[in-house]
């Protein structure tokens, strides 16, 4: 194996052990995210390496695995700061049990909301209090340009049926 091929496996080694020595709480979707990245990159480099030539297939294994992690480190601390934003800004609803965010998997934050803090029974108009906090949610998902938004709203079983 040639020295470049040792160094960039080395340095695999290197981000996948700095991921693994982060403290608990760090290890949320940037930790995830630079391992599976590096995974994935790892296959890409060894997938495109010259079947003929073991070597250059390690050196694009390595290669792959580190820029994989790389990215795969970023998406996850872009979901780490976008998730700590929205609690920030979503404080006080969730400290008086009005709202509740999620981290349903890597790549996913769930905000849900009582509805009676938007609705009152019976209505479709939005109460002058939940526009300031959709403001405040709108205002965070601003700052996120990359990350895609769906709402969903459900009806309960309470009011007329008109």
């Amino acid at each position: 194996m040639g020295k470049i091929t040792k160094r960039l496996i080395g340095m695999t080694v290197v981000v996948c052990l700095g991921c693994a020595s982060m403290g608990e709480k760090e290890q949320t979707g940037t930790a995830i995210g630079a391992g599976t990245g590096a995974v994935v990159g790892g296959v890409i480099g060894a997938a495109t390496g010259s079947k003929n030539q073991r070597e250059k297939a390690a050196a694009g294994a390595a290669a792959g695995a580190v820029i994989g992690g790389l990215l795969g480190n970023r998406i996850g601390a872009y979901m780490d700061k976008q998730e700590a934003d929205l609690r920030n800004a979503m404080a006080s609803t969730i400290s008086q049990n009005n709202a509740t965010i999620q981290r349903n998997n890597e790549q996913m934050l769930t905000a849900t909301f009582k509805s009676d803090l938007f609705f009152d029974v019976s209505s479709s108009t939005i109460k002058p209090g939940g526009y300031a906090e959709l403001d405040r949610v709108a205002n965070v998902l601003a700052q996120y340009p990359q990350t895609m938004i769906r709402v969903e709203g459900h009806t309960d079983q309470t009011g007329s049926e008109q």
